[in-house]
């Protein structure tokens, strides 16, 4: 399992508005949904951040997908007026293993994601 969280989307939203914020939101998932295979799973889970599930994935195939996100995204932009918006994205990732529960993955997940961020944003983050 994936939790990406777009970098700063606040700032995003109390500069250029609600609206390019939900734009986005939208341009994230399609880009993430470009680089996913048939079969995973993303969806929003709160404000700017999305879960993303891999099933019949090894933790290094689910980083690999992640760092293949992350650089799409840095490489695509909204436009909001006549100025393009860009956003990179923190993505923290946890493998399953048969006696996780959804919370433990998700804690797990989370843990790696602010890790990412600690480390300085735009970085994906396998958890230990």
């Amino acid at each position: 399992m994936a939790i990406f969280d777009l970098d700063h989307f606040k700032s995003i939203n109390d500069g250029f508005g609600h609206a390019v914020g939900d734009e986005v939101l939208k341009n994230f998932a399609q880009v993430a949904g470009a680089q996913i295979r048939a079969g995973d799973m993303l969806a929003r889970i709160g404000g700017e951040k999305f879960g993303l599930l891999f099933p019949r994935a090894t933790p290094a195939q689910a980083h690999g997908a992640c760092e293949r996100i992350r650089e799409a995204l840095a490489g695509a932009s909204v436009k909001a007026s006549d100025w393009p918006v860009r956003v990179t994205v923190s993505v923290g990732i946890s493998g399953l293993e048969d006696a996780d529960t959804t919370q433990t993955v998700m804690r797990s997940a989370d843990r790696a994601l602010y890790a990412a961020k600690d480390q300085g944003r735009n970085r994906s983050s396998l958890a230990a």
